[in-house]
């Protein structure tokens, strides 16, 4: 993905690594030479820096979505892959559920008392 700045941002990879930031060496590699392949120039060019981020999920790997147990705190997580996908459709229903109005649509899956004992 080109940058303003004249630098490409190359990736991505999707690992379950809990809470570990690290990023792999041979993995940024194997990156490099993928991005050289599809465009040769980028073989010649210079890592600049790697990172990892950490996407949210739930154990079910639904997002949840609603009222929790402390009045007037609302969940909105656990979207994992999918955030920028979900983001207006949970932007709308949240809006919705704060605001006291009829939801869109149902979201009794995504309660976060799905997961209370």
């Amino acid at each position: 993905m080109p940058r303003s700045d004249g630098r490409v941002v190359i990736g991505s990879t999707l690992e379950d690594a809990g809470f570990d930031k690290r990023t792999d060496a041979a993995t940024i590699q194997r990156l490099h030479r993928a991005a050289a392949r599809a465009v040769p120039a980028l073989g010649e060019a210079r890592l600049h820096e790697d990172w990892a981020g950490l996407r949210p999920a739930s154990s079910d790997d639904l997002p949840i979505l609603g009222c929790t147990a402390i009045d007037g705190y609302f969940a909105a997580t656990g979207h994992h892959r999918e955030g920028i996908l979900l983001a207006p459709a949970t932007a709308q229903v949240m809006t919705e559920l704060i605001r006291g109005t009829p939801l869109s649509f149902d979201i009794a899956p995504f309660s976060p008392a799905r997961f209370s004992a």
